[in-house]
């Protein structure tokens, strides 16, 4: 438990969603439930996930391998115990079974199923299948009589989509371990090569301007222009437009930006080249009806109020910058002037911007500024 509680705290302290974690089967009887919660709970994780296996777990997949369950009794008592330890009232508790794993009918996995939500109190249920086709957790999920949301994690029907398992009823679907699947692939590739070539420098990944690149051409945008500064030499990727400010160390980012002023004609997208952005963003800011629109990130997070911050209304004096949520009106953007004191402290300043011919459409990042670049900003 202390490896895996290690690992999530991790995750947990870098990212700005709600982290679910895996906990087998609660790493032992109700007592050791009562500590996994308690744990996981102040580490700041927000759900955990607890299978009826037996201890020790062994995995759903493996062949050869002989499986049993605790009772509907024993489990339900762990449920009962991690809903009694939690503090938080959002904490969240699914009860997971493997049922149907082991083989057991259709109605051995309802009678579970139902026990764990009525008896035990779990938030939601996760039905666990091997079965390829996906019918099992088909039939499993019409036959749901309870109003407790169902979990499913695809691994073995793989070709079953979200748009599929939302309408058959699913609330939540769990990819497990892609991520760490594509990881493990891409550093084989790595050890190939270097083992091949024999320098680091045959390794080579692809850089922050690449995958803007390629995000704006699956967007339909073939056009793409970039401005070069400093070590304009190094920026040199086929089928962009280039032009150059030579004066980059006495200029800022708007005097960079007007360099490219042949290009500032009808629709352009403004954005800056070392933000990255999902191909969604972009999706919704090219649908979005009207002349000035702002996308702006609500990650952003500093313990010292130092950020971007949404507002309902402008800030005073020396006030943060404003981003109100949608549907709200932008009613002001002030960029917060840097600490006198403090000279690394350069102040903020937006992220990118898409020009229109009527208007200007921002797409709002989130970072500090360069000293350099602030004045203009």
């Amino acid at each position: 438990m202390t490896e895996h509680l290690a690992v999530c705290k991790n995750i947990n302290d870098n990212v700005f969603i709600p982290v679910l974690a895996d906990c087998d089967n609660g790493y032992g009887n109700a007592i050791n439930v009562i500590r996994v919660v308690e744990e996981y709970e102040k580490a700041g994780i927000a759900a955990i996930c607890m299978e009826d296996s037996a201890f020790p777990k062994r995995c759903s997949f493996f062949s050869g391998v002989r499986r049993e369950l605790t009772s509907v009794a024993e489990f339900v008592g762990k449920i009962r115990a991690a809903k009694k330890a939690q503090q938080d009232p959002d904490f969240v508790v699914i009860a997971r079974t493997e049922s149907l794993i082991v083989e057991e009918d259709l109605e051995q996995a309802l009678r579970r199923g139902r026990a764990y939500a009525d008896e035990g109190g779990a938030d939601l249920v996760l039905i666990h299948s091997k079965d390829e086709s996906g019918r099992e957790i088909r039939e499993f999920v019409r036959a749901w009589d309870r109003s407790c949301p169902l979990v499913v994690v695809p691994t073995m029907f793989k070709e079953s989509s979200v748009k599929e398992l939302d309408a058959a009823g699913f609330k939540v679907i769990i990819f497990a371990n892609q991520a760490l699947r594509a990881s493990i692939q891409a550093m084989a590739r790595s050890l190939t090569i270097l083992r091949r070539e024999g320098a680091a420098a045959a390794v080579r990944g692809r850089s922050i301007l690449e995958r803007q690149v390629e995000t704006l051409q699956r967007c339909g945008i073939d056009r793409v222009v970039v401005v070069r500064g400093y070590k304009k030499e190094r920026v040199d990727l086929p089928r962009i437009t280039y032009y150059d400010n030579d004066r980059y160390a006495e200029t800022d980012n708007l005097y960079s930006l007007f360099c490219a002023e042949p290009a500032l004609a009808g629709r352009v997208l403004f954005l800056y080249s070392d933000i990255l952005f999902d191909r969604s963003i972009v999706e919704r800011l090219l649908e979005s009806a009207g002349d000035v629109i702002l996308v702006v990130c609500h990650a952003w997070y500093d313990d010292d109020a130092r950020g971007f911050q949404p507002h309902r209304q402008p800030p005073g004096a020396g006030g943060h910058p404003v981003a109100a949520r949608p549907p709200e009106t932008l009613r002001a953007l002030r960029q917060r002037q840097p600490d006198p004191e403090d000279r690394t402290d350069p102040g903020q300043g937006p992220g990118s911007c898409r020009v229109h011919r009527d208007g200007v459409a921002f797409r709002a990042g989130c970072g500090p500024l360069p000293p350099d670049l602030s004045r203009g900003a």
